[in-house]
């Protein structure tokens, strides 16, 4: 952990969250490693991998299910399965990259260059470019992750009124969840259960479009 973050410090943190407003922490893909928050970064990571895997899981069986029964409902669902891989794949090796990310921001957040007092419109220029960049790079992961938001609302009036006949399949899944096509071990029609399903696919969508989004906007 120490080596894993030798670039980092409470500043260059606090620079990176507050630079892309709090989502590249919340999307896991800058991580605070120092000593006070590593047992909830810890947790957090945790709690994101087991969600994505679990999901993971849950599209590819239902996958199995939709091969034979409805080709277009299948892509979507491996289209699914396979941007989920993608975030827990994006998770854990950006871990690997921390002390670059790191070095990248701790440059800008302590001033990285001192020169005479000729460069000070140079330096002024580049720090308006700087916040010109910053702000198209955090428009990324919101676009993002509102184009993902909408896939999920889109999709159960797309299985409604669609041309497609998925009777053979309606019984077999809850249309009335965000992206039904998931085998849940659990009852998920109602109550509780279908509550807590839609939390974790809304959790989901918005790992996958933060994660996705604040990755191109920085590696």
């Amino acid at each position: 952990m120490d080596a894993m973050s030798a670039e980092s410090n409470e500043e260059v943190d606090n620079y990176v969250s507050a630079q892309y407003l709090h989502l590249i922490i919340l999307s896991g893909m800058y991580t605070r490693l120092d000593r006070s928050h590593r047992l909830f970064t810890f947790v957090q990571l945790l709690i994101y991998l087991c969600i994505l895997v679990f999901h993971y899981i849950t599209i590819g069986l239902a996958t199995l299910q939709l091969m034979e029964v409805s080709l277009v409902t299948f892509g979507e669902a491996v289209h699914f399965c396979l941007l989920i891989q993608l975030v827990i794949i994006l998770i854990v090796f950006i871990q690997t990259k921390h002390n670059s990310i790191a070095l990248f921001h701790r440059a800008m957040a302590e001033n990285f260059f001192d020169y005479s007092e000729n460069y000070e419109g140079i330096k002024e220029r580049l720090k308006q470019e700087i916040r010109k960049e910053r702000r198209f790079l955090v428009m990324i992961p919101i676009l993002v992750g509102l184009a993902v938001v909408a896939i999920m609302v889109l999709t159960p009036q797309v299985d409604k009124y669609g041309t497609f006949d998925f009777s053979k399949i309606s019984s077999d899944f809850n249309q009335h969840l965000p992206f039904p096509y998931m085998v849940y071990p659990y009852q998920n029609e109602q109550g509780f259960g279908y509550y807590a399903s839609v939390i974790l696919q809304l959790v989901v969508a918005t790992l996958t479009g933060g994660s996705i989004g604040v990755s191109l906007s920085h590696l």
